[in-house]
């Protein structure tokens, strides 16, 4: 009886430890990714702070090295990720694959149960050194910055390190990560117009002490001409443009960078600001915009005559731009906010006060609708569609900037953005979830979806029609080097092979960059033949530069695109 009572019960127990060891057969393989951190010079770095990041959906991980320098981060999902590490101070962050500062670094794809192994080198960080001097050659303090193009978030955008010259004119900037900077100066007087001394005022000084109880009488501006300190940038030029790269290796200490300070003569406008009812409009902005396309200074408000003055302006044309939003109401109507436009051009001249008027008005109504295609059922309620007109061409482009002309649709996809002002602008559509991307935006007959839509002074735009798809286009590819291995590294442009379609803006015109297997992906393109080359970087022009796409023809990959195709293109680096 004991027995057998024994036996049944030793039975379970065999069951139990083949079922545990079918779980753990079952166990998934672990995606990881692994390396070192280490600096130029190939030391391991301790204690930096690695960051991996999925691209979709965007999260986070962090580790630290171990005295050895290495990291590794476990149970990864598959998919595409970014890796990037920061030590302690002396050295630059870098992400993995950076090869300059306008590198994002190189995406790691990764499979399940893929062990990536990854190196990351943090440079040691440098400087630059030298002396701030005046026209004459005597010691001047200022402002000296050091300006690098980075790319972040996608973008290209310029970055900045400022130092201020002691009173011997010496300056250094510190902590730069390696790479190549432009070098500008500014007098440390740079608040206002500055007045040489000049026989006239001297008078005119005297005549007021002589007299203290008599009115003093207008100051002549030709009498007594205004200068300003203007940027100078390395080694003696006046724009940057024209200016010199400083290239620092890691751990460089430049010193010699001297730099002379210039000054130049201004003059100063006046300008008088009426709204839509000839009104003088206070308390407003105004944009002045030089023949550069450049804001020159910080414009004061209109007073409450609806009249500035402006000075420490350079000689020569500019462009007056207002936008002012105005509470106006009618009998029986609750205040509404309406937008006013206005610009008007002046030329300002040394010796004179350049005088302006500027009349506001209201602009023009744009009312469309959001349309779906596709097999996917279309969202119920299309209240999160969001429609945006962002400025490409015409005079109010400076002001016309995102957010500014940006409206949601109702439940049924309807739109209307009110007082546009005229110009080119370029429509944009967010908050698409899903498949769904922008297929054409109809104005009429014409498609704005590249060209940009067309607004004119009075005549309001109606009846557009966007239409979204989910049958959109998709170019993979492989880039590969002689040998076949995958390029890591670099970028792919793709555009059409008609240089007459090289325009802004343009959807058949883009850049991706590889990832970690070789591989890129090109999504939205319209149908049509297209070329696509390598290039190490889409900056300095960006691949929306003819100039550069010009100089991509020869060696490109050719292909062709039909409508809502999905294709794939091998690219080998030769």
């Amino acid at each position: 009886m004991n027995a057998r009572r024994l036996a049944l019960v030793g039975a379970p127990m065999v069951l139990l430890v083949c079922v545990g060891g079918t779980t753990d057969a079952q166990t998934p393989p672990v995606t990881a990714i692994a390396g070192t951190v280490a600096d130029d010079r190939g030391a391991p770095l301790a204690a930096a702070t690695v960051t991996v990041t999925s691209v979709q959906p965007r999260t986070a991980r962090t580790t630290t090295t171990d005295p050895a320098g290495r990291f590794r981060v476990d149970a990864l999902a598959p998919g595409v990720y970014t890796l990037a590490a920061t030590a302690s101070a002396g050295y630059a962050p870098r992400a993995f694959g950076h090869a300059s500062l306008e590198d994002a670094g190189t995406p790691i794809r990764l499979v399940l149960g893929q062990q990536f192994s990854a190196t990351i080198t943090l440079p040691r960080t440098s400087s630059i050194s030298g002396q701030l001097l005046d026209e004459s050659g005597a010691p001047a303090t200022g402002s000296v910055r050091a300006m690098a193009w980075v790319r972040r978030n996608g973008s290209r955008t310029r970055q900045s390190f400022t130092a201020t010259a002691d009173d011997d004119g010496h300056y250094r900037i510190a902590n730069l990560s390696p790479g190549s900077y432009t070098i500008t100066a500014n007098g440390a007087y740079t608040g206002g117009d500055v007045r040489r001394m000049t026989p006239a005022l001297i008078d005119r000084a005297a005549r007021a002490v002589a007299h203290p109880d008599e009115p003093i009488p207008p100051l002549d501006p030709a009498s007594a001409p205004t200068f300003t300190f203007v940027p100078v940038f390395y080694p003696n030029a006046a724009t940057d443009e024209d200016a010199s790269l400083v290239t620092l290796a890691p751990s460089e200490d430049r010193t010699g960078i001297d730099l002379r300070l210039r000054t130049t003569p201004t003059t100063q406008i006046d300008v008088a600001v009426f709204d839509h009812r000839g009104l003088p409009v206070n308390s407003t902005l105004v944009e002045v915009i030089d023949a550069k396309g450049q804001r020159p200074a910080q414009s004061p408000l209109t007073d409450k005559d609806g009249q500035f003055r402006m000075g420490r302006l350079l000689p020569g044309p500019y462009t007056l731009l207002v936008h002012h939003g105005v509470r106006l109401s009618g009998p029986g109507e609750p205040a509404a906010v309406v937008d006013l436009w206005g610009a008007t051009s002046i030329v300002a001249t040394i010796g004179s006060v350049a005088k302006a008027r500027i009349d506001l008005f209201q602009g023009v109504q744009v009312t469309g609708r959001v349309v779906f295609e596709g097999a996917s059922a279309p969202p119920a309620d299309l209240r999160s569609v969001r429609v945006e007109l962002v400025g490409i061409d015409g005079l109010y482009r400076p002001l016309a900037t995102a957010g500014n002309m940006l409206t949601r649709t109702d439940a049924q996809g309807r739109f209307t953005i009110e007082d546009v002002p005229p110009g080119a602008f370029a429509v944009q559509v967010a908050g698409l979830t899903g498949p769904w991307s922008p297929m054409s935006i109809m104005a009429g007959s014409r498609d704005a979806l590249d060209t940009g839509l067309a607004v004119e002074l009075g005549t309001d735009v109606s009846g557009i029609v966007v239409t979204v798809t989910d049958r959109g286009s998709e170019v993979t590819g492989i880039a590969t080097d002689a040998a076949g291995r995958p390029v890591m590294g670099g970028y792919v442009a793709v555009f059409p092979d008609d240089p007459r379609l090289w325009t802004k803006p343009s959807r058949a015109i883009v850049s991706a960059r590889f990832d970690s297997t070789g591989r890129f992906t090109v999504r939205g393109l319209p149908p049509g033949r297209y070329i696509a080359s390598l290039v190490s970087d889409p900056m300095p022009g960006g691949p929306l530069d003819p100039t550069m796409l010009a100089a991509l023809v020869t060696g490109g990959t050719r292909f062709a695109l039909a409508d809502g195709e999905r294709t794939s293109i091998a690219i080998q680096v030769k």
